[in-house]
Order: C-alpha cells, then sequence, then structure tokens
C-alpha cells in the first residue's frame, strides 16, 4: 500500500512541557516521538507522535542525535533542495536535507531503481475504532472536593478506565490531575476529549499516546 502523507496523523513535540517528562521519569517512562504503523481488521493506521515508552523499551536505548529506524520517509518535491550539504551541526536536519537531495536527483535523472516489493494493492485505511492504545492525560482542575470524581464519570461515560491517576502540583487554586488509560480506540480519544474541553472547570493540557499494557 501507498500512504500518502495526510494519511499519517502525526504531532510534533513542541507541546511536551517539562512537567510531562518529570511525571513520565516518575512512572517509569521516557517520551520519544514515535512513527508507527500498524494494521488491524479494517486496514492500515499509519502516526507520528510524542509517546511514552517503557524506561526497559530497546527505543529508549537510543540517545541524543541517533535514530532508532529501519527507514525515513519524507514528502518529496522536485524543487525542494539544490544543495547535498548543509553547513549544520545538527546531524539529523544534515542527513534528511542529504536524503531528499539525492532522492530529487533519481528522479530528475530517472534513476529511482525498482521498487522494493512490486505487489501492490490499495490503501485501505483504518476506522477509528480498531485503532487502539493506552494513552496519557495531563489536565489543569480546580483544587478542590470532588472534581477527580467529575473526572471519573465522564471518563466512564466512554467507557474508559484508568490504568494510573495521580495528582501533580498545584497552582493559584489548580491541580495538575494525571491520567493513564487502559486501552481505548481512536473514537474514545476523540469523544472524551470533547467533553473535557467542553467543561470550563477543566483545561486539557496534553494528550500523549503510551505504549506497554
Amino acid at each position: 500500500m501507498n500512504v500518502k502523507f495526510e494519511d499519517v496523523a502525526h504531532q510534533g513535540i513542541r507541546n511536551i512541557t517539562p512537567e510531562d517528562v518529570a511525571v513520565a521519569q516518575d512512572l517509569g517512562y521516557v517520551v520519544k516521538l514515535v512513527g508507527s504503523i500498524e494494521e488491524t481488521a479494517s486496514g492500515i493506521a499509519a502516526e507520528v507522535t510524542p509517546t511514552f515508552l517503557p524506561k526497559a523499551h530497546p527505543t529508549c536505548k537510543c540517545q541524543w542525535c541517533y535514530e532508532c529506524s529501519l527507514c525515513r520517509v519524507y514528502r518529496v518535491s522536485a524543487n525542494l533542495c539544490t544543495t547535498d550539504q548543509v553547513l549544520d551541526q545538527k546531524p539529523t536536519a544534515t542527513s534528511v536535507v542529504a536524503d531528499i537531495v539525492r532522492i530529487v536527483r533519481r528522479l530528475n535523472d530517472g534513476t529511482i531503481g525498482k521498487a522494493f516489493n512490486e505487489y501492490h494493492r490499495d490503501l485501505v485505511l483504518a476506522q477509528p475504532e480498531d485503532v487502539k492504545a493506552n494513552y496519557y492525560f495531563s489536565i489543569l482542575a480546580p483544587d478542590s472536593k470532588g472534581q477527580v470524581l467529575k473526572l471519573a464519570e465522564l471518563f466512564n461515560a466512554e467507557d474508559i478506565s484508568f490504568k494510573q491517576i495521580l495528582q501533580d502540583g498545584k497552582q493559584e487554586g489548580k491541580a495538575r490531575v494525571v491520567i493513564i488509560t487502559h486501552k481505548i480506540n481512536k473514537a474514545q480519544l476523540e469523544n472524551i476529549t470533547a467533553s473535557l474541553k467542553g467543561v470550563s472547570e477543566f483545561e486539557l493540557l496534553n494528550t500523549f499516546k503510551v505504549l506497554g499494557d
């Protein structure tokens, strides 16, 4: 299947906060930007998103500028680059541009070569109900009695159960509540996100995927 750029759900790292990183460490996780693709009963699901990985996961051994991946995929334009070097001290940026230049040159020269596997079938994307994972929620709530119960009722209404829940820090009458759920699907994730945003007392700070049962 050929998966287009727009078919890949993607979220960057700019919204990760020091508080998220600290909570991850306390709970036994490391935050990494992870690209994944899986085949479900209804089709393919692909995404790139910040993810809580257990500290024992092999990817957590990859540090600094090194990449743990089998391949890199880019959206390429024939007019994107005209140089094969980037005078930059950032290894990932340099290697990305070098790869893009190489691809563009081969496209222009008609030497792109044969596909690794010429078997092809039409792209079928997964239904949201079939894409499942654990999720981390960081929520700012009033520091008063009964707020955790209100949160539990909202999550229960979407048939979402808690794996872990804790209160992390206070500021000006507010408390940060951290929730890690048992596995939920993307439809449930969308519904509970909308529900939380619809309650004025709560502020949804961040939501990240969590790898592991």
